[in-house]
């Protein structure tokens, strides 16, 4: 391979990956915020270069204890030194990424070219590089952006150890397969098939090089898990989580809720707490007890592997290749090229009489299997790919030179195996890539952002995706119903009433945004029929108020009665009483106060509760719920200032003189005190 060809070839790559960063760098959708996986990895990244460099501090994880990792701990440091380097630069992050993705490109060529020659290494170079796939992920903040430069890299340094034997080579792949499992941990996985493999296939010597280099990498990782966390973490602690998440009960052969944990960082953070042993012993326990269906499971996974279906997690590529125009549309490259090619060449592009080739070529089987052991991913299934891409490139080669040798019949099995599996990657799935989630999520940003023209455009394409209309309809009318558009939220949420008018849950969230559009009389007709199943408390306290703000006191007062303030909580009771009371009702606010109080134990609602019963004219009632929220709040101003105007109402002049100077102590400046204080003065 000339040194020159190489160099321009590697420039392309890299302009085509620049472009795509020039292009997606800074879309909305692929911002590391809210629960996206990349918004922790940002956040935890931010606090190593602020100088939490073990993360040990309580502010690195918002106040909770310091725990375990629960997440890759690699691409943590990765992004804290670049974010040191650029001021928490994200673009900084990209770019590195992108460089890194090229740099693999060439290392897999490398290793290519050891077993098949030049033209296989340019043939797998090609379509790594122009894998739409390997690029989008390197511009996102997530672990599986240095995939294809760990998986190059360690096909690099194994193939190099394999063909040419020696400690110091083995050790060098041991270190390259750590560093990459603690930046995928499922890659541990690959880590001990292969050390077996070499055990068995070349020594144990050689074996034992490649594990304790592994292991002298990983374990700072493990240590500080045991000091920091209080427990025994090899890697991370969301290890048995996503086991049990891939082989229990709940499980779907792709990434799911297990039990009560949520497929979210902030899910697997808590789930974590429960411990890695756990959630083992909750996936073997049902594989013994069901043995057909965790081998059902295990061959869904198996073809979900081999599919070339995108299975979506946090961001869906098809969306920003096929919905978005750019260069992403055009680099074509993808596991329904690559997983035939690359099984086929895997089987039949083997070189003759190549001692250690068998242990290079075992990196693919093994990481499938990292992935079926746990769960389906199109990040989990980055490392397999690009080996794919590699043994792709072998059987290419293989085939030109079979058929330019006019050996073209010994390309049947090869092709027939290709074919095959072409068909199970090809054959659907009807699992969701994703794209109709990115769709309904960019109407979403637009309404945000007051584009309704543009919001509504991306609502029909998410609804012709295949979205499902009502849950499209409901999430786009609480976006406008948030954002103080109450007429477009009522058009969403009658056109999701269409797809399902006997569900409770929309009447409410309907007659909600009726009474903020000011339609109270639509607003009782749809909380009336809300008032069942999970909402009931909500709606009839929307009623109540709907009722009061219409002037229709018998309804108010007969349906307040079905209202129970012992089941709310003190926000709950807080936001009915002010709403209640500014529909003239303060009557009926009385009982939310209470609750508020009660349950806050704060002064500002006990001195809320007795404003409202001197309002009413119950002196006594409001004396002591004053009384009650100046002991609890001795130093805001404005609770002594009621409970002065209170206490001269009923005549003692003064304990209201003393209430009123020490609100005026608290604010001097305060005009309105000042003149209450003069008035009290001749009483």
């Amino acid at each position: 391979m000339k040194v020159r060809s190489v160099m321009i070839a590697l420039l392309v790559v890299l302009a085509t990956k620049a472009a795509v960063l020039y292009q997606l760098g800074h879309h909305p959708l692929l911002e590391p915020v809210g629960e996206l996986d990349g918004s922790y990895y940002r956040h935890l990244g931010e606090m190593v270069a602020n100088g939490d460099i073990f993360l040990s501090s309580r502010d690195s994880f918002f106040g909770q204890s310091a725990p375990a990792f629960f997440l890759a701990p690699f691409y943590i440091y990765f992004l804290a030194f670049i974010f040191k380097l650029s001021h928490n630069s994200i673009m900084a992050v990209r770019a590195v990424q992108i460089v890194l993705g090229t740099a693999g490109v060439y290392l897999l060529a490398l290793s290519v070219r050891r077993w098949f020659g030049d033209r296989a290494a340019w043939i797998a170079g090609a379509l790594a590089g122009f894998c739409g796939l390997f690029t989008f992920f390197e511009i996102l903040i997530l672990p599986a952006a240095l995939d294809t430069f760990f998986t190059a890299l360690d096909l690099y340094l194994i193939g190099k150890a394999a063909d040419e034997g020696g400690r110091r080579n083995w050790m060098l792949a041991g270190f390259a397969l750590g560093l990459h499992a603690l930046n995928r941990p499922h890659i541990a996985f690959v880590l001990a098939g292969l050390v077996v493999l070499v055990a068995v296939r070349v020594n144990w010597k050689s074996a034992a090089a490649a594990l304790v280099a592994a292991l002298v990498v990983i374990a700072p990782v493990t240590i500080r898990n045991y000091n920091v966390g209080g427990r025994f973490a090899f890697i991370a602690t969301n290890a048995g989580i996503n086991i049990a998440m891939g082989n229990g009960p709940d499980a779907t052969g792709t990434v799911s809720a297990s039990g009560d944990i949520l497929p979210t960082m902030t899910g697997e953070w808590l789930g974590a707490s429960e411990g890695t042993t756990a959630y083992l012993r909750q996936a073997a326990s049902y594989a013994f007890h069901h043995p057909l269906g965790e081998l059902k499971l295990l061959a869904k996974k198996s073809w979900f592997a081999l599919s070339a279906t995108f299975f979506s997690f946090n961001h869906s590529f098809p969306f920003f290749a096929r919905e978005l125009r750019g260069v992403l549309m055009f680099l074509v490259v993808g596991p329904a090229l690559l997983l035939p090619l690359g099984i086929a060449g895997f089987f039949f592009a083997r070189p003759k009489d190549r001692r250690g080739y068998g242990v290079w070529a075992a990196f693919l089987p093994l990481t499938l299997l990292s992935i079926v052991l746990v769960f389906v991913a199109a990040r989990y299934r980055l490392p397999s790919l690009v080996m794919c891409a590699g043994l792709a490139g072998a059987m290419l080669s293989m085939a030109i030179d079979r058929w330019r040798a006019g050996q073209a019949s010994a390309l049947a099995r090869p092709a027939a195996a290709a074919v095959l599996v072409a068909g199970a990657a090809l054959w659907p799935t009807r699992m969701d890539d994703g794209r109709s989630e990115e769709l309904v999520r960019m109407s979403i940003r637009e309404v945000q952002s007051g584009n309704v023209a543009e919001a509504e455009t991306w609502v029909q394409r998410a609804l012709k995706s295949g979205a499902q209309p009502g849950l499209v309809h409901m999430r786009i009318g609480q976006t406008f119903e948030v954002n103080g558009r109450a007429q477009e939220a009522i058009t969403h949420y009658k056109a999701a009433l269409e797809t399902n008018p006997k569900e409770p849950a929309i009447h409410f969230v309907l007659g909600r945004a009726y009474m903020r559009a000011g339609d109270l009389s639509a607003a009782v007709r749809e909380l009336a029929g809300a008032r069942v199943g999970a909402q009931q408390d909500a709606a009839s306290r929307l009623l109540v108020i709907a009722l009061a703000q219409a002037g229709r006191e018998s309804e108010t007062n007969t349906v307040i009665h079905d209202l129970d303030p012992a089941r709310w909580n003190a926000d709950q009771a807080r936001q009915f009483a002010v709403a209640i009371a500014n529909a003239g009702r303060i009557d009926l606010s009385i009982p939310a106060w209470e609750r508020a109080a009660e349950l806050s134990g704060s002064g500002e609602d006990y001195d809320r509760l007795g404003v409202a019963w001197a309002q009413l004219g119950r002196r006594d009632e409001a004396l002591s719920a004053l009384q009650e929220a100046v002991r609890r709040s001795p130093l805001v101003a404005g609770i002594h200032q009621n409970f002065a105007l209170v206490l001269a109402g009923a005549g003692d002049f003064a304990a209201a003189r003393a209430e009123a100077d020490e609100a005026l102590r608290l604010e001097p400046s305060n005009a309105s005190l000042q003149q209450l204080v003069a008035a009290l003065k001749g009483k």
